[in-house]
């Protein structure tokens, strides 16, 4: 089974919004969240962290998807996930994900929370 992890920042509205989102889901999906102290230090740390699975990306929340397999995949960030969690309302079959304008990262989460809606 799949896992959806965010590394959220405290006192970042966006992290904020994706938490409260991802609570609200936890009874459907496997969600872990990680808080972020709101300093350089513990920023940078989790970022470095990260950086083989992240590359550039530098915002924050930091949503990533742990598929069955132990792959980490880089979703993006509080926008990424509200747009994949509006496209499961309108996701009738597995093939309807193919035709979405996300990437392969995002389409795979789908496809997990569609499997598991």
């Amino acid at each position: 089974m799949g896992v959806i992890i965010v590394y959220s920042r405290e006192g970042c509205p966006h992290s904020i919004k994706a938490t409260e989102t991802l609570n609200n889901l936890k009874n459907k999906y496997n969600i872990k969240i990680k808080y972020v102290p709101n300093n350089e230090i513990a920023k940078n740390t989790v970022k470095n962290k990260l950086k083989n699975i992240i590359g550039d990306y530098s915002t924050f929340p930091i949503v990533l998807y742990r598929t069955s397999k132990k792959k980490v995949l880089l979703i993006g960030g509080n926008s990424d996930l509200q747009n994949i969690i509006n496209q499961i309302k309108t996701i009738h079959n597995k093939d309807d994900i193919k035709e979405l304008n996300l990437t392969s990262n995002q389409k795979r989460l789908l496809y997990y929370m569609f499997l598991h809606k």
